[in-house]
């Protein structure tokens, strides 16, 4: 008789350090969830679109003031962000996905919607960016040279890039 309020004591404890433990790894699954936010409000500024150049080009997401970063070669990011973290919820107001970048990613990825994992970005995005003599965007240093209005093409000078001549030819003079 005695032992079973001793076990009953250990079970509350048992209890207590598994729920302390679960809500440990709640909070850093949070703090993981509010790191892929900042992180993906931060660096997704370009989409790819329709080019009057080349077919093909990077877009502005939003307006860009001159002397920002565009990051358009940032490597790959494998996240996990559940799918209400995408719609038009506001979990804290430090935490929300701008709504242009939610938008962007679902239509990428929509299997979110059913929790799966996405990359972002999914490309490099500088291997959409067009050439031209009058440049909005200088890739080597990764500032915007001028301000840059929202869905206007982002461009570079490829003769700024090492041995031009040789990868360009003659299409580029």
């Amino acid at each position: 008789m005695k032992k079973q309020p001793r076990q009953k004591k250990q079970s509350k404890i048992a209890k207590g350090l598994i729920k302390k433990k679960l809500a440990e790894e709640e909070k850093k699954k949070l703090i993981k969830y509010h790191e892929s936010i900042d992180m993906l409000n931060k660096t997704t500024r370009t989409y790819v679109g329709k080019s009057d150049i080349h077919g093909v080009g990077l877009l502005a997401l939003q307006d860009v003031k001159q002397g920002e970063n565009l990051y358009t070669d940032i490597i790959y990011n494998a996240l996990d962000l559940p799918y209400e973290y995408f719609k038009n919820i506001e979990w804290t107001k430090k935490h929300k996905l701008r709504p242009e970048v939610a938008s962007l990613i679902i239509e990428r990825f929509p299997l979110i919607s059913t929790g799966s994992h996405f990359f972002y970005p999914d490309s490099r995005m500088s291997a959409f960016l067009n050439h031209s003599d009058n440049p909005n965007y200088d890739a080597v240093k990764d500032l915007a040279l001028r301000d840059i209005k929202k869905d206007e093409e982002i461009t570079q000078d490829y003769k700024l890039i090492s041995n031009w001549q040789e990868i360009f030819g003659d299409w580029l003079k």
